[in-house]
């Protein structure tokens, strides 16, 4: 067992700022030596030290360089002292200035040293460069490059050179009291006793105001005895604490107690995406990040990845903290760890005490020394070298915002991460007409190139083809569709139905960092597919010892130029063809009768058909046929059908022939065939006769005679009525949007005379129904349609069903989506599924809804609410539905949003006209915080003006819209007024002409074409007209027949009118 040297807190000086009163001395203004009027418009210039040593006259004024300065030769006088501090705003105009020179003992006091010794609370410093500084104060603290004691904002600077002295000493700021830090360098050697930083030397905040580090960075040697940062020394606090956040240091920071690569101590800081990388030596309480980590701090999203080094009788080494009482979320630590005997040595945490919490953080283990101290749970998750570099390691860290990582490369902050963004080039597939294209994915990897040799991690469809569809894993691909480069091998093209031209889609891809800066196009050519043709069978006949001729006859779909080939001959003759064509001789051997075969085939130029067979019938010495008389009966003026008849010996194929035709009406052949029709002449009666003949193919037959006997028919009667009426189908189910259908009315008896009829539907809103039957479903619901007949009104009904269309979700949405809340504050927030006809849904509470929390030990969420616990700090919520995430960011402060104010009250836009609206928050200590990014925006007159997610407003027709926005909990409200118009270039409407029975109604649809390419329904918009209301009315685009004539409907929109033609009947 050993003994730890006890740690004394560093509070002097905290304890003199606090108690000391300053009044300051008598003004005396700068005067007119210096070029402009000192104020924001007109600022006075500075391109000398004569200027700027003028600038003590005046510590209110507006100030800039307006030239580089050389400070080198002498000593410097710092401007501003702490009771009479720089008040004023001053621009270094990015101009250099270059020796500043301090050498002092600086003997106590409270006083700042730098080229600024302190910065008041409205005091203003940026674009400062500042090179070959030379700060040496032996006995005094509050020391740095820029500035000694910053209680304001410095912004945009970067210092070079050496800073030294006793106590609080940083290379760009020595003390930060309730003061911003942002975009900060320093490349500074910075060597002192106690509070040393790279940049700032230590944060002492004991006003209401926070300090802030933000964005900034240092390199260099750091060299202190307790409290050493490579970026901060230590963060002391009475009240608000300290932030630092997206930035990092390189370093070199050695010390003896609480020693950090980013901080010495932090006692009371946010910190979070920050890394440091630098080496750390020291004795006690050392980590790669910070020596400690106590009080109400927390540390997320940052990480080490240095070197730790222990000298004499070292204790308490950690790969990122030294010792740990706060809280640590997703983080992790690979260091090099080279202690002399040391203990109490943890790859993440060396020493875990108090109320120390560790959240989903690692470090390797194969490199740290890992006989740390306290409970396992809170020291860290240990994991091989191979593990931190696998995305699925770190649980619950957002990759998509905050962390980037690189195959088989450790996971970096998004802030530091350099990536080349990847391109992707066009490519043409060929695919076959009617065939499914199975994609692979070096369809998509071959045509991406990425800078930095990342692989093509998901390929997002921004445009599909026109023809033909794209489907995923059996599912049809919507524009936009993200696909994981996994899921490459499921995707397929299905052609249109027998289309062989090129259709296109446009791609874009992403390395899991960026997507390329274009689209990539991707041609489909599709060559049409072949079918083989088909041989026939066929048969002849010829007589013994004489050669036949004939065709070969075969089919090909696609209408190919075909040949033919003998593929076997016959055995008691053979076959010879034209060449290649169908045209062939077939010569009996001498002497052979009976059967015999020969096969063919068909090419179409691709592909051989089928093998046909022709059989051959060889006859004996040939007899005439013999033909037989018949005799058939028919009505008056109707034809009858019939078959001649004739008999053979020798079985030859016969045809036939009409010798002489009747007088009373004539018979026609069906070719050569024996099959006949014999059609009388109109009004005729009584016998007809006419004569026919076969031949065998050699001789023909006798003649004979077919007799007709046409009866006398009974007159009609001259009108039949209609019995009844039926329709084809008693009931339709349709979903909205699916194809028409049309109804069939079916008249008893099938003769009646006057077979018209009139449609009607019982509801037109559900599904209309026009002259024909053509039935097209509307809305969702129930509605009869009814066929009436014009003879006797006979009737029927078929039922229509109409079943709304399945929605499908495009994305989530949420009533705020930034969340800025206090510590142990509740809020419900409402999400909704937004489908991709626009309409949304409440899915708060929906059983399928999941919610998670980046950081539980910070705030949790369940069915839409909220619950933040004590402490700061940010964590981001996940809603997941139905494959669907939201992602809100949450921001935990002690200071709570008052109200919100837009920055522009009065607004009037005419139509096409776009405003980006400003919110400001307005806190309870009393700062202000443009929240138009972090805001929800929403509104509901969206048939007036369109809202996006960031505040611009865009005007679409005349009226006033109400726009709301929300953040921190609080909501604003604000009027739109739109006046005038959009012009009209054409009005289309979907009928011209229209027939309808009386009291039957017809819907218009009037669209209207805008002279900027945009279109919409102004059916409700238009006045409309009939010019005989006795024949039809119009309201709202509905047309109702009153009684028979014609009338025209005129609808009116703007200086634009369309006529429909309307015809009443019966």
């Amino acid at each position: 067992m050993h003994t730890r040297k006890k740690i004394v807190p560093y509070t002097l000086l905290a304890t003199s700022l606090a108690l000391q009163v300053w009044l300051p001395g008598q003004m005396v203004f700068a005067t007119g030596t210096l070029a402009g009027e000192g104020t924001e418009a007109a600022p006075f210039v500075i391109n000398s030290r004569a200027d700027l040593e003028q600038v003590g006259n005046d510590l209110q004024a507006w100030y800039k360089l307006g030239d580089n300065i050389d400070l080198s030769g002498s000593n410097w006088v710092p401007i501003g002292t702490y009771g009479n501090p720089f008040n004023g705003h001053f621009d270094g105009n990015h101009h250099k200035i270059t020796g500043l020179t301090i050498k002092t003992a600086g003997q106590g006091g409270s006083d700042g040293f730098g080229l600024f010794g302190t910065l008041g609370n409205n005091g203003k410093l940026e674009n400062f460069l500042l090179e070959n500084v030379d700060v040496e104060v032996t006995n005094g603290q509050n020391v740095g490059g820029l500035v000694g004691i910053n209680q304001g904002e410095v912004s945009n600077s970067q210092i070079a050179g050496s800073v030294k002295g006793a106590g609080f000493v940083g290379g760009l700021v020595g003390l930060l009291v309730g003061g911003q830090v942002s975009d900060g360098a320093s490349q500074a050697t910075v060597d002192g006793g106690d509070g040393i930083g790279g940049l700032v030397g230590s944060v002492i905040n004991h006003t209401n105001q926070p300090s802030y580090v933000k964005n900034s960075h240092s390199s260099g040697t750091i060299t202190g005895q307790m409290f050493v940062g490579g970026l901060l020394g230590k963060t002391f606090t009475t009240r608000e604490g300290t932030e630092i956040t997206n930035s990092y240091s390189t370093a070199s920071v050695t010390g003896s107690t609480m020693v950090g690569g980013l901080l010495g101590a932090n006692a009371a800081g946010t910190i979070s995406q920050s890394f440091a990388s630098g080496t750390v030596a020291g004795n006690f309480y050392v980590g790669g990040l910070l020596g400690t980590n106590e009080g109400n701090s927390d540390v997320s999203d940052s990480f080490a990845t240095g070197e730790v080094k222990g000298v004499t009788d070292a204790h308490v080494h950690g790969g990122l903290v030294g010792k740990n009482s706060a809280s640590i979320n997703t983080s992790f630590a690979e260091v090099t760890m080279q202690p002399v005997p040391v203990s109490d040595v943890g790859g993440l945490i060396g020493l875990s005490e108090g109320a120390g919490v560790v959240y989903s953080s690692y470090f390797n283990k194969e490199i740290a020394q890992n006989n740390a101290q306290g409970q396992s749970e809170k020291l860290g998750t240990p994991v091989s070298a191979v593990d931190l570099r696998k995305k699925d390691t770190f649980e619950d860290w957002d990759f998509d915002t905050v962390w980037a990582m690189r195959k088989n490369n450790l996971p970096d902050l998004r802030f530091n991460f350099e990536n080349f963004v990847p391109t992707v080039k066009n490519s043409t597939i060929t695919g076959a007409q009617n065939t499914v294209y199975h994609f692979t994915a070096g369809d998509f990897t071959d045509q991406f190139t990425d800078g930095d040799g990342d692989a093509l991690e998901a390929v997002r469809i921004t445009s599909l083809p026109a023809k033909g569809t794209l489907k995923l894993d059996g599912s049809a691909v919507t524009q936009q569709q993200v696909i994981p480069s996994g899921d490459l091998a499921t995707l397929t093209y299905t052609p249109a139905d027998n289309d062989t031209s090129d259709s296109t889609f446009t791609w874009n891809g992403t390395d899991g960092f960026a997507y390329a800066a274009s689209d990539a196009t991707v041609t489909i050519k599709l060559t049409a597919l072949n079918v083989a043709p088909i041989a026939n069978n066929a048969n002849i006949s010829t007589k013994q010892n004489t050669p036949v001729n004939g065709t070969l006859t075969a089919t090909d779909e696609d209408g190919d130029e075909l040949t033919y080939s003998i593929v076997t001959n016959g055995t008691k003759g053979s076959a010879a063809l034209n060449g290649t064509t169908k045209e062939f001789i077939y010569t009996p051997n001498q002497g052979q009768t009976g059967t015999d075969t020969f096969t063919f085939k068909a090419n179409d130029g691709k592909a051989d058909s089928n093998v046909a067979t022709v059989t051959v019938t060889i006859n004996v010495g040939s007899k005439a046929p013999v033909a037989v008389n018949g005799s058939y009966t028919t009505k008056q003026n109707a034809a009858v059908n019939g078959v001649l008849t004739a008999t053979d010996e020798d079985g030859d194929v016969l045809t036939y022939a009409i010798v002489t035709n009747g007088t009373k009406g004539s018979g026609a052949l069906n070719g050569t065939t024996k099959e006949f029709t014999y059609t009388p002449n109109p009004g005729a009666s009584g016998t007809d006769a006419f004569t026919f003949k076969a031949n065998d193919g050699t001789t023909d037959s006798n003649i004979a005679t077919v007799t007709i006997q046409i009866q006398s028919a009974v007159q009609p009667p001259a009108y039949y009525p209609v019995q009844s009426v039926t329709v084809n189908k008693s009931s339709l189910a349709f979903q909205v949007g699916d194809a028409p259908h049309r109804l069939k009315a079916e008249i008893y008896p099938s003769y009646a005379t006057n077979q018209q009829v009139s449609w009607k539907s019982s509801d037109p809103a559900v599904a209309t129904v026009d002259e024909t039957g053509l039935v097209t479903p509307r809305a969702a619901g129930e509605a009869n349609i009814t066929v009436t007949t014009n003879d006797g009104g006979k009737s029927a009904t078929s039922r229509v069903t109409v079943e709304a269309a399945q929605k499908e979700i495009d994305h989530l949405s949420v009533s705020e989506r930034n969340l800025w809340m206090q510590p142990n504050e509740t809020r419900n927030i409402r999400v909704y599924a937004v489908y991709q006809d626009g309409s949304r849904e409440d899915i708060t509470k929906n059983d399928e809804t999941t919610y998670r929390s980046s950081l539980k030990s910070k705030v949790d969420v369940a069915e839409g609410k909220v619950t933040t616990n004590s402490g700061t700090g940010v964590a981001t919520l996940t809603v997941i539905f139905q494959e669907k995430r939201l992602r809100i960011p949450v921001t935990i402060s002690k200071t709570k949003v008052e109200k919100l104010t837009f920055e522009k009250t009065d607004i009037a836009l005419e139509p096409e006209e776009s405003v980006e609206l400003k919110v400001n928050a307005l806190l309870f200590d009393g700062s202000k915080k443009d929240v138009s990014e972090l805001a929800t925006w929403s509104t509901e007159d969206d048939d007036i003006i369109t809202l996006d997610e960031n505040g611009k407003v865009t005007a679409i027709a005349s009226g006033t819209a109400t726009i709301q926005a929300v953040y921190g909990g609080v909501t604003a409200e604000l009027a739109v007024e739109v006046t005038g118009e959009k012009q009209v270039k054409r009005l289309k409407v979907n009928k011209q002409t229209v027939t309808l029975a009386a009291k039957e109604e017809q819907q218009l649809r009037v669209t209207a074409y805008m002279t900027d390419g945009s279109k919409r329904d102004v059916t409700a918009d238009s006045i409309w007209t009939s010019s005989d209301e006795q024949v039809a009315t119009v309201k709202d685009g509905v047309i109702t027949a009153i009684a028979p004539g014609e009338t025209s409907i005129r609808g009116r929109y703007q200086d634009r009118l369309i006529t429909v033609k309307v015809t009443v009947t019966e």
